[in-house]
């Protein structure tokens, strides 16, 4: 490998990989609350140190982008203010000589983005989901202090004392609506030990209603009293959790995702043989969300080379007024590529849409770096 070839390569792969921690950083610091809510439904160290770690590969994807561009703009703007850059074309050297290198590394990151978004990221936002729902699973208790959750499921729970596995309560009481009955049921107890297979619950008063046949008679009620209750934290956790859930497109790595594609172009072949309008317009729907989603991992994994040849063409300058200029170049052009990125997960219903602000913004930063180029290739100053 050439000289130079080593000397930008390692300026440049130095700072992407400190801005690449950085974001890291940043990011666990802003999630410190979803952290600590996860922490709070009474996982142990391993589980907490788990979800932390599947954090990062979610936020690879667009870290690495914006950290290229940094390292390449702070590359060229060194390279062109200590006239290292004006050296090296004195010598022979091209702008297409001085490129090459971080061009083609930036086309190899390109694909190893392509990859952490489509198996990486996905395989981690999967299992942070189940991570969170083993966790309720084995500390159910907790979620009855989650007053939103409770209003959704219309029940209401209240408890003197921690409800974290190994822990006692005191004075538990759950009302519950029961369409059935159109009455509240209740479930009092008064003490409480749980565990990470059962609740055991002491000096137990359910109370509930048995409607009347005769409409104009009054309902029964109804009040089992028992010294003592062992209840699967199973049962409440399917009480309180959502039940069975479908994992979404983005869930879903690139191959598995191609198999639903093909899933819903067959359903949907079927629903037009039948001729069936509702049921062609939701597998349409569902179709173009998974083309969209493969669209979305194709415009982060390209990416890393077009964030890196933008801070190619505007972190270089032949005269100080370039400098600012510029710079607003990067920072505009930056900044349509982020809206129309996520303006388009918003529309993933709608491919062409979609595709459309998910790819147009790299034709737009293409056109405009290869002009910038061609003019600081002819000594041109505007």
């Amino acid at each position: 490998m050439p000289t130079i070839w080593r000397f930008l390569l390692g300026q440049y792969l130095n700072v992407l990989v400190l801005c690449v921690f950085s974001f890291i950083a940043i990011l666990l610091t802003i999630r410190m609350d979803e952290l600590a809510q996860f922490a709070a439904l009474g996982a142990t160290g391993p589980y907490v140190l788990r979800f932390i770690v599947y954090q990062i590969p979610y936020v690879l994807p667009i870290a690495i982008p914006i950290s290229a561009l940094i390292s390449t703009v702070i590359l060229m703007q060194r390279l062109s203010g200590t006239y290292e850059l004006t050296a090296l074309r004195a010598c022979g050297y091209s702008l297409a000589h001085v490129a090459a290198p971080l061009l083609l590394m930036a086309a190899l990151l390109s694909i190893g983005n392509f990859y952490i978004i489509s198996e990486m990221a996905t395989h981690s936002h999967l299992m942070k989901r189940m991570l969170r729902r083993d966790v309720k699973a084995l500390n159910p208790l907790v979620l009855l202090q989650n007053e939103k959750l409770t209003r959704m499921k219309g029940i209401y729970a209240h408890a003197a004392g921690g409800l974290k596995s190994g822990e006692d309560a005191n004075d538990l009481v759950i009302a519950s609506y029961n369409n059935r009955s159109n009455h509240i049921d209740m479930l009092l107890a008064k003490h409480l030990t749980s565990s990470s297979s059962a609740l055991n619950a002491e000096h137990v008063t359910f109370i509930s209603t048995l409607r009347s046949a005769d409409e104009n008679a009054h309902d029964d009620l109804i009040v089992d009293n028992a010294e003592s209750v062992i209840l699967p934290t199973l049962d409440l956790s399917l009480l309180m959790g959502s039940g069975a859930w479908k994992p979404n497109d983005d869930h879903l790595k690139m191959p598995l995702l191609n198999q639903r594609a093909s899933e819903y172009r067959q359903q949907l072949a079927q629903a037009k043989a039948e001729g069936n309008p509702q049921q062609m317009k939701r597998y349409k729907k569902k179709l173009e969300a998974c083309y969209s989603e493969i669209a979305r991992r194709l415009s982060l994994g390209f990416a890393v080379f077009t964030f890196t040849l933008m801070g190619l063409a505007f972190g270089m300058h032949v005269s100080p007024r370039q400098v600012q200029n510029g710079i607003i170049w990067v920072i505009g052009l930056a900044t349509l590529y982020l809206v129309c990125f996520f303006a388009a997960k918003g529309l993933h219903d709608r491919f062409y849409t979609a595709m459309t602000l998910y790819l147009l913004p790299h034709v737009i930063i293409i056109t405009f770096c290869c002009r910038a180029l061609t003019r600081i290739s002819q000594g041109r100053t505007s």
